[in-house]
């Protein structure tokens, strides 16, 4: 596979020293090839060299400028294609058999068991089988593979450091497409974790543990989910959970007022005037348990509804007391509102009649 590059139409025209207007007439002409890359229009190496070989010495427009620099650049060192390394992949139609894995490992005390590890169809296949326990009092992780990336730029600057990037482009019907899985094994009590982040924060921008932004730009709406979290087994514990963890004083990082807190544990947010919710927080119909929502803590205010009404069906109960059965219904069949205690109607008031005094 030959390294190909793709370049916007005022790159290729200072790199060839011609005129923007001079790259769009051969484009235009249909001499020289352009792709879409978003809204962007790019030309792309190979059909940049292909597109000067089938002009010769005539060259562009002007060919008095092309034809002794763009010989020298496409076809010498190639330094003028320095400042303009994008990748552009050179896509290519390949029948992939089975792959075998390389395996390395100098600390394995016993041959691996084949059984441990997925079977994998792809080019790239590392495993590493680990069977030597950590010596007491280091901390050392197994890797297969670290990025270490560290984006030292000056203040006030803008840069877009990306240390790992997937892109996945598939157009299918049936079947599964995911852009990373992840696999964990969890065995024995220790703490594992599928994902993990460490967040340091010290600027004053936001920082997100993890950040999903959705775009449903197709011309038919999609079923369009930011976080998914399903239980494919036995009851789980926990399907989202927020947790304060502070640091211990012991630790070198701590200091007064860290107690781990949260100012929101969960928020929805918006922009005024936009970001329209229709239902905040939706249980579905065929959701079903003993409570929908307990709060076992402790606050100064349970619920704070501001200036939003609170609703429920007719006939359902507000309890006042769950212990003693004493609640509050609305009997919509008798138009009355009633006081339970238990199973018995102790009291109730007619909601059809009006200008009663409840004081006499």
């Amino acid at each position: 596979m030959t390294a190909s590059f793709v370049l916007s139409i005022d790159e290729a025209a200072e790199a060839l020293m011609v005129s923007v207007a001079d790259i769009e007439s051969e484009i235009n002409a249909g001499r020289l090839k352009s792709v879409r890359i978003g809204t962007a229009q790019r030309i792309l190496r190979r059909d940049l060299d292909r597109f000067l070989q089938s002009q010769g010495s005539r060259g562009l427009a002007k060919p008095r400028r092309l034809a002794p620099v763009a010989m020298a650049m496409f076809f010498g060192a190639g330094l003028a294609w320095a400042a303009a390394d994008f990748p552009f992949p050179d896509w290519q139609h390949v029948a992939i058999g089975p792959q075998s894995a390389l395996f390395v490992d100098d600390q394995a005390l016993t041959e691996p068991d084949p059984a441990r590890f997925a079977l994998i169809n792809a080019p790239l296949d590392y495993r590493r089988f680990n069977e030597a326990p950590n010596l007491d009092g280091t901390g050392d992780t197994h890797m297969l593979m670290s990025l270490q990336h560290q984006n030292d730029v000056p203040g006030d600057s803008e840069s877009y450091p990306w240390t790992f990037f997937v892109n996945l482009d598939t157009n299918h019907d049936r079947g599964d497409a995911v852009g990373s899985i992840v696999n964990l094994w969890k065995r024995g009590s220790g703490w594992s974790a599928a994902y993990h982040a460490d967040v340091f924060a010290y600027g004053s921008g936001a920082a997100i543990g993890n950040n999903i932004e959705t775009y449903d730009i197709g011309e038919e709406r999609s079923y369009l989910i930011g976080l998914n979290v399903q239980n494919k087994a036995h009851r789980g514990n926990a399907a989202l959970q927020v947790q304060t963890g502070p640091m211990p004083d012991w630790h070198p990082w701590w200091e007064p007022g860290m107690d781990g807190g949260w100012i929101a544990g969960l928020r929805l947010a918006g922009m005024p005037g936009a970001g329209y919710y229709r239902t905040g927080i939706e249980f579905d119909r065929h959701t079903h348990g003993r409570r929908g929502m307990w709060m076992r803590g402790q606050f100064d205010i349970g619920l704070d509804l501001g200036n939003n009404s609170i609703r429920m069906a007719g006939g359902t109960p507000l309890e006042l007391d769950g212990t003693a059965g004493i609640a509050l219904r609305y009997n919509p069949a008798m138009e009355r509102i009633e006081f339970i205690n238990g199973d018995e109607v102790i009291a109730w008031l007619d909601a059809s009649t009006r200008g009663i005094d409840l004081a006499d």
